[in-house]
């Protein structure tokens, strides 16, 4: 049988009252037997100075001790004159005399008592008549009780002292009980409610009823629950949004499907394309949500560096100016010359184009739209206003929740699936700033000490072309998916390549070895061998391009493997033309990088588009590479260490490695 915590905390509590009256009664009993004999030795020590003066009459009576020789029964008579002595009564015990008692003249000879010998520890009592002792009164107190009455006297000091022992138990018993369910019935009450928590019902809550470190803990508790309640709430209706998002662009895709399967429409490119943009809105969709994941758990990467949002913010605007004009609304602008702040240029160009893109959404033909920024110590303020319709006060309560649109319609042409707002937010928070419901946007500009960056500023690099060979082979798709990888092979064939398509993650090694492709399109995760370690696995022993084909999109997953040797990376859902262009690019690039360059031509490095060409052609780097690219391009013969690179490219190292640089440098290099 489990005891349960009531029943161990009654025991504690009882052990401890137990174990106090125990040792009350054992130290008050002791402390009564010791001041019990203490007082009849002193009550032995009074009846002897009174029998010494009574035989101190007696033998001025008589004149000499013959009265006393052989005849013990004076000594008792005097001894029971003084206990029925009225006056006497009060100084003596009520039971008599308890003394063992000797009476001897002046030579030491006995006149009454008992005949053995004489203790020496016996006490002597002197008998003086006209100043010259005479005689000797001995005695020895009693180291323990010998009279009826004195034993009857402790026994029954002894039973009143266990009654009251046992009423005390009974007492601690109850009082115990009562005190162990008291103090535990908070905690039995958080038990059940934490058990009907963990059973899922979040509405599970416990009374406060004190203010105690248990009452603090069911105060918790509640919050908790409220807390567990509010994030299931926000769950289901999140998975009510997604849903509804997801069921309208399906419910159009399958009714033009069946549509063209029925010969109700023709396979007119207008139906392909409105079939395309359905599948565009479902991408989208997939995308704010994984971004919204990440950033709510923290794992959304951010490259800051110093840059001057104003120039950011020109560039986006300038971007979506034609869609603007189109509507007749007006853009007004008021930004400083530089705006230096310490940030990501790509999540603030991602949130600058969500705010344009509701603007636009939200605003009517004729409008106007105000931005302007602001910088003061070490804030940078970005205001943003747009003109009519507006937003109601509640409206604005709202505006940064999740699938939330100011119209309860799912209105395609005006509205967006309602998380471009959310976004925005945490894209703010994230750069230490905050997001006011009146449009107004601000976070640290960290400029202090540090020189503002010349956009407008152009390099030209002279440089060696880069080595170049012929190329030629088959495309190695690796694959699971029988849909996808048939998809790439029909397309890889259709753009003029020839394909081998495996399945089978351990089939890829010994396939690479035995006939080296012209490049591999490998998935990450695959029965036998994950696409990692097949990565890894080649890079021992070829060189032959990789490019990773998976729906793992989180930064780490990239930066892994672009570090073990992949030589580009993209994520589904893809569009299977990007994955033959990529193809097409790094079969190219390895062309050339086997072909023997007639002349030089220079590098050219443009910051204020964030571009790079080569010998007039576009790179196509990512931020990262182009920061690399700059670094090394500017300081020509300078030898870097890894860490040095890291330190001028990154300023969160969660998610890179001192190898991270070698994936990086593989594409940029000439």
């Amino acid at each position: 049988m489990r005891i349960g915590i009531t029943g161990k905390l009654f025991m504690a509590i009882f052990a401890t009252c137990m174990l106090v009256l125990i040792t009350m009664h054992w130290g008050v009993r002791a402390s009564f037997e010791r001041g019990f004999i203490d007082y009849i030795k002193q009550s032995n020590e009074q009846r002897i100075a009174m029998l010494g003066d009574a035989l101190e009459v007696q033998y001025q009576r008589y004149g000499n001790w013959d009265f006393l020789r052989n005849n013990d029964q004076i000594i008792y008579q005097i001894m029971k004159s003084f206990e029925q002595s009225g006056d006497n009564s009060r100084n003596l015990p009520p039971h008599g005399w308890r003394a063992q008692l000797w009476v001897v003249d002046s030579h030491n000879n006995l006149l009454a008592g008992r005949t053995d010998r004489v203790p020496k520890e016996a006490s002597r009592q002197p008998i003086t008549v006209n100043k010259q002792v005479v005689g000797w009164v001995m005695s020895t107190p009693p180291e323990k009780l010998t009279r009826n009455a004195d034993i009857n006297f402790d026994r029954q000091q002894r039973r009143t002292s266990w009654i009251i022992v046992g009423l005390s138990t009974l007492l601690a018993a109850a009082a115990t009980w009562i005190l162990s369910r008291g103090m535990l019935a908070p905690v039995k009450r958080l038990v059940e409610g934490t058990h009907r928590l963990a059973a899922g019902d979040f509405s599970a809550r416990v009374a406060v009823s004190s203010r105690d470190e248990l009452g603090r803990l069911a105060q918790d508790f509640n919050q908790l629950a409220s807390s567990l309640e509010k994030n299931e709430q926000m769950r289901r209706d999140f998975m009510a949004d997604v849903s509804h998002e997801l069921r309208t662009p399906l419910a159009v895709l399958r009714g033009e499907l069946e549509a063209l399967q029925d010969g109700v429409r023709a396979p007119t490119p207008e139906s392909l394309i409105s079939l395309q943009a359905e599948v565009g809105i479902l991408t989208k969709l997939v995308n704010d949500l994984h971004q919204l994941s990440l950033s709510d758990r923290g794992a959304l990467a951010y490259r800051k560096t110093q840059l001057d949002a104003a120039r950011l913010l020109q560039i986006a605007i300038a971007s979506f100016r034609g869609r603007f004009e189109s509507k007749n609304i007006t853009i007004t602008t008021h930004f400083p010359e530089q705006a230096v702040m310490f940030g990501d240029p790509d999540r603030l160009n991602q949130l600058f184009h969500n705010l344009l893109e509701n603007s636009l959404r939200y605003t009517n033909e004729g409008g106007q739209l105000d931005i302007s920024a602001h910088q003061e110590e070490e804030t940078l303020t970005l205001r943003w206003q747009d003109s009519k319709p507006g937003l109601s006060d509640e409206q604005l309560q709202r505006i940064f929740e999740r699938f939330y649109r100011t119209e309860s319609s799912r209105n395609r042409a005006s509205g967006g699936s309602g998380l471009g707002l959310a976004i925005c937010h945490n894209i703010v928070e994230a750069h230490g700033g905050n997001q006011r419901r009146t449009f107004t946007y601000g976070w640290p500009a960290d400029y202090g000490s540090i020189s503002p960056i010349p956009f407008n500023r152009v390099i030209h690099v002279m440089h060696e072309p880069l080595q170049s060979a012929s190329q030629s082979g088959t495309v190695l798709i690796v694959e699971d998916e029988p849909k996808l990888g048939q998809l790439l092979v029909d397309y890889l064939q259709a753009a003029g390549y020839s394909t081998q398509w495996l399945t089978n993650g351990a089939e890829v090694v010994a396939a690479v070895r035995q006939s080296p492709p012209a490049i591999i399109l490998l998935d990450l995760m695959l029965p036998g061998s994950d696409g990692i370690s097949i990565c890894r696995e080649i890079r021992r022993f070829s060189d032959v391009p990789i490019m990773m084909v998976t729906a793992k999109t989180e930064e780490i997953d990239r930066l892994l493997g672009l570090e073990i040797g992949a030589d580009d990376y993209i994520c589904k859902p893809y569009s299977p033309r990007e994955v033959v262009a990529r193809v097409k690019t790094i079969l190219r690039r390895c062309q050339q990088q086997r072909e023997q360059p007639s002349e030089s031509a220079p590098l050219i490095i443009d910051e204020s588009r964030f571009q790079a060409s080569y010998q007039g052609h576009l790179l196509e780097l990512t931020p990262a590479e182009f920061r690399l690219l700059k670094i090394l391009a500017t300081q020509p013969g300078h030898v870097f260490s890894r860490e040095q690179l890291l330190n001028n490219l990154y300023d969160d190292y969660r998610v890179v490695t001192d190898r991270t640089i070698d994936s990086h440098i593989k594409k940029p290099a000439p």
